[in-house]
């Protein structure tokens, strides 16, 4: 019996070998086929990232043409006499206490129109208090287009004030500002 087992047992150490020869040689393929298909997915993911990239520009030169196309509405004081005393009269005499106007100017620095435009003012407490109202509204305003408009003010103080303005139009939507306003003694 021994005879016989033995190129049985043979034949099996053949069987083995050539398995783990066959086992590795499959293990190989298939890492190259792996790293064949990591490769291309990678190829895709740069070719993916700088489509992305030339989007996100494109997207990004649209939004500056677009920035540059809208009106900029501004709102400041007047150069020359940005406040005007007018002393109030009542009855038939003139009273102690002064009124004053505050000079605006606003202007459309864009390039194209502003529509609905509306520029609204607000005085520091205990300074200066409006007597007029203090919003103006334009219907329209064309690039560079500059417009003056003034606030019955009573001054209550001399020195620096500091006003808060909001810029609204339907092309931007709202902008603040603040300007500051010496304000002199009568």
């Amino acid at each position: 019996m021994e005879t016989r087992t033995a190129p049985l047992v043979v034949v099996q150490v053949l069987l083995r070998t050539m398995s783990l020869e066959v086992a590795t040689l499959l293990v190989g393929v298939i890492a190259i086929i792996v790293s064949v298909v990591a490769a291309i997915a990678a190829l895709l993911a740069v070719r993916y990232s700088r489509e992305q990239l030339a989007q996100s520009r494109e997207q990004l030169r649209l939004a500056r043409e677009q920035a540059e196309l809208r009106p900029e509405i501004t709102m400041f004081l007047q150069e020359v006499q940005p406040l005007t005393y007018v002393q109030t009269l009542v009855g038939m005499s003139y009273v102690d206490h002064f009124d004053a106007y505050v000079g605006f100017q606003i202007k459309n620095t864009g390039t194209t129109a502003a529509h609905n435009v509306i520029c609204k003012v607000w005085f520091n407490d205990g300074v200066l208090e409006p007597v007029d109202h203090g919003d103006f509204h334009i219907d329209w305003m064309g690039p560079e287009q500059i417009y003056q408009r003034r606030v019955k003010v009573r001054t209550h103080s001399y020195g620096l004030a500091t006003l808060n303005y909001a810029t609204i139009c339907d092309e931007v939507g709202r902008v603040d500002g603040i300007l500051n306003l010496k304000i002199p003694a009568p």
